[in-house]
């Protein structure tokens, strides 16, 4: 079995496949953020209803959070988060736009967590979002 270096901890990581993944999308970002990802292969199930749900008790207990919504067909997190802000509500939940899983982590940034609202079908992206 091969194996990969970690560049953070520069100790062998196994198994290759999902160690190398979370290495290379980790790589260039300078996050520390933790990672809750809503996947389902199904519209219509409440992943985007989890992730805001989720990141709202988050926010409420002080974490900073921020939505990535993955699925930009639809964008439910993004409208979620137009209403909430034109009707003042706290906490101010950041919820952005992404056309993949990576751009959305390296986006991570200094946020304590960051929720992966995934789109309705199986793609290789959710394989990484997986992974994390």
């Amino acid at each position: 079995m091969r194996q990969c270096v970690n560049p953070r901890s520069r100790q062998f990581a196994v198994p290759l496949f999902r160690s190398c993944a979370k290495t290379r999308l980790n790589e260039n970002a300078e996050a520390n953020a933790s990672f809750i990802s809503i996947v389902s292969q199904k519209g219509g199930v409440s992943k985007s209803t989890l992730a805001r749900l989720v990141a709202r008790e988050y926010a409420n207990a002080g974490w900073s959070v921020k939505i990535a919504d993955l699925d930009i067909a639809q964008s439910t997190s993004f409208a979620w988060q137009g209403r909430r802000l034109q009707a003042g509500i706290e906490p101010i939940i950041p919820v952005e736009r992404f056309g993949t899983v990576e751009q959305a982590i390296r986006s991570a940034g200094q946020i304590d967590l960051m929720i992966l609202d995934a789109p309705p079908n199986s793609t290789a992206a959710t394989l990484l979002i997986s992974l994390l």
